[in-house]
């Protein structure tokens, strides 16, 4: 009899949902306190500087060409040379998030293609001290540079996969007064991908999610591609440790490392967000560059809004999800509202099949919106208890892979916390939590 209830409850939500698809709803998400990045009064990267390849150990070419085209995708590109589409984020946008933290007395930074050195003989060995990353930094141009040493995955570092992926600092060099920025990154493939490499394979610790395919086939090199970007970042805005961070200078928060784990809107510990994903690979990114190339770049925390910038709101619900086409202005959720007042613990997971089987996914023959396939569910709660919402919200997240995410949301009532979906919402199932000006329908 409850069972039933239920059923009749959804229907009728259901018909109202459909007629509200077309009334625009003004939504507020729901943020935490703002993570603000303190300038330290220090100079920033200004003019036209070169970003510079040292490869230690042995790359392959096509290993070479991905970390190549990044640091040329950095430039201002053309459609016709760098992109497959012109409706794909770029690089080059990603970057301009670093702009922002320069005002008119800022000078604007360049960066461009520099020279690449290759040192295929361990010249140093294979195990290196942090010292020697600073010498191998210094065989590149001393002025009006970012050097980037690169070790191959046979490659041992100091504190390497203990408690760094990467480091980037400045060193003067030898009888000169000038300063020049560099940094660090190692292939993590073989020693801590789970460290240095997720999502492109299963983390360490935490939620053990499914790992992402690579976009460009090589978990390494594109935890590398990761890495790179976000030490890149942080050179730019925090290149002589007196720029812009947050915390000790020692360990600071910087452009990228203020945003962990964050690759597009609706990222939460152990899923990275609302990525791109190229249809023959079934890799996944968020930006394209030079050649067409995909690339997967971290968060940025931007200075303007105090809070992470993703290239990739929300990927497109329709059928031109496929060719690439974003939507980025509003969050256009399919989303079907239900008000369950109750039911048992022991019905949780029929509800969950239920909903699953006639909104989600596409097995059952007598689906209420006939072909239509909602995206996902949202919880507007206004009677019964608390329970059990928890319980249906982590059944309907298994359902989630990286060829189809369930998003769920959260609309609580005032005041908040929310008295039904309080336990929901401290567990962080939710993709988005929402308030409402005015009615949901």
């Amino acid at each position: 009899m409850a069972r039933n209830a239920i059923l009749l409850l959804l229907l009728l939500f259901v018909s109202l949902f459909s007629a509200s698809i077309a009334t625009e709803k003004v939504a507020a998400l729901v943020q935490e306190q703002p993570l603000t990045l303190q300038y330290h009064d220090g100079p920033l990267l200004f003019g036209r500087i070169s970003v510079n390849l040292i490869w230690y150990g042995r790359f392959t070419p096509s290993q070479r060409a991905v970390l190549s085209d990044l640091v040329a995708s950095l430039a201002a590109p053309s459609p016709s040379v760098f992109f497959s589409s012109h409706h794909a984020p770029s690089v080059a946008s990603w970057w301009k998030t670093t702009e922002k933290y320069r005002t008119r007395r800022t000078p604007r930074l360049q960066l461009v293609q520099g020279r690449q050195l290759v040192d295929e003989d361990y010249s140093l060995g294979k195990s290196l001290t942090s010292e020697q990353i600073v010498e191998l930094a210094s065989k590149g141009p001393n002025s009006n540079a970012v050097n980037v040493v690169l070790t191959a995955a046979d490659v041992a570092v100091e504190g390497f996969c203990m408690s760094r992926c990467g480091t980037h600092g400045w060193s003067r060099a030898k009888g000169q007064r000038g300063k020049f920025a560099y940094l660090w990154v190692g292939n993590s493939e073989t020693q801590c991908p789970g460290m240095c490499a997720w999502p492109f394979h299963q983390p360490i610790y935490g939620p053990q999610t499914p790992p992402l395919v690579a976009p460009n086939a090589d978990v390494g090199v594109d935890g590398m591609v990761i890495n790179v970007a976000s030490l890149l970042a942080g050179a730019a805005t925090n290149p002589f440790g007196n720029g812009y961070f947050q915390g000790p200078s020692t360990a600071p928060l910087e452009a990228a490392t203020a945003c962990p784990g964050m690759y597009g809107s609706g990222a939460f510990p152990g899923y990275a967000g609302n990525l791109l994903v190229e249809p023959s690979t079934g890799g996944s990114y968020n930006a394209q560059g030079a050649n067409g190339r995909k690339f997967l770049l971290p968060a940025l925390w931007d200075p303007s809004t105090s809070s992470c910038s993703t290239l990739v709101f929300v990927r497109s619900l329709w059928p031109s999800t496929a060719t690439g086409i974003i939507i980025t202005t509003t969050l256009l959720l399919a989303v079907l509202s239900i008000f369950f007042t109750y039911f048992m613990n022991f019905e949780v997971f029929n509800v969950s099949n239920y909903l699953w089987n006639n909104f989600l996914g596409e097995r059952c023959s007598s689906r209420p919106l006939g072909s239509a396939v909602l995206y996902g569910i949202d919880f507007d709660i206004e009677q019964g208890s608390s329970q059990y919402y928890s319980i249906l919200n982590t059944s309907l997240r298994a359902r989630s892979s990286w060829r189809r995410k369930v998003f769920l949301s959260g609309a609580p009532q005032c005041p908040f916390p929310d008295a039904h979906l309080g336990p929901a919402l401290r567990l962080g199932l939710f993709d988005y939590v929402c308030g409402f000006a005015g009615l949901l329908f």
